[in-house]
């Protein structure tokens, strides 16, 4: 059964398994002393996708003090695991919880590559912005928002 719970730094090497399943493809090598800083530094809230004790996703979001927008922190699940739908899983229970939130904002914010891109797009974000390699490591950037306003909460999210 699929579940999700609240990082805890137990997790750490099982989520940096999860991230190191996606280099080069979905993510660069040079981003995982972000990734572990992100894990060390526990600033916002965080969750990890179990399947029988497993990690098999992690992601997370930090909603801005003074802007009507939430970040999407990271967000992966283990390529063993693609195919089966647990990304878009992982997005709406994010975009749920950033909904409940006390201060729930209007937009949710995400940057990311020409390969994810579309699945973002695909799950009622927009883009707002490209950048031509945009990261460091040189890839292009997306930038993209969902709009609580104009989409609602997913439905299969609520």
């Amino acid at each position: 059964m699929l579940r999700f719970r609240r990082y805890r730094s137990a997790d750490r090497q099982a989520v940096l398994r999860v991230f190191r399943s996606n280099v080069p493809d979905y993510f660069a090598a040079g981003e995982e002393p972000w990734l572990k800083q992100v894990l060390r530094e526990v600033h916002c809230p965080l969750f990890v996708l179990t399947e029988k004790e497993a990690i098999l996703g992690f992601g997370g979001f930090e909603i801005a003090e003074f802007a009507n927008v939430a970040y999407l922190v990271f967000g992966m699940v283990d390529r063993a695991h693609h195919g089966r739908g647990l990304g878009r899983r992982l997005l709406e229970f994010r975009l749920t919880r950033i909904a409940a939130a006390r201060r729930a904002p209007r937009y949710v914010a995400v940057d990311t590559t020409p390969a994810i891109a579309p699945f973002f797009e695909h799950c009622g974000f927009e883009r707002i912005a490209e950048w031509p390699e945009g990261y460091r490591h040189g890839f292009d950037r997306i930038d993209l928002r969902y709009d609580f306003v104009a989409r609602g909460v997913p439905p299969s999210a609520a």
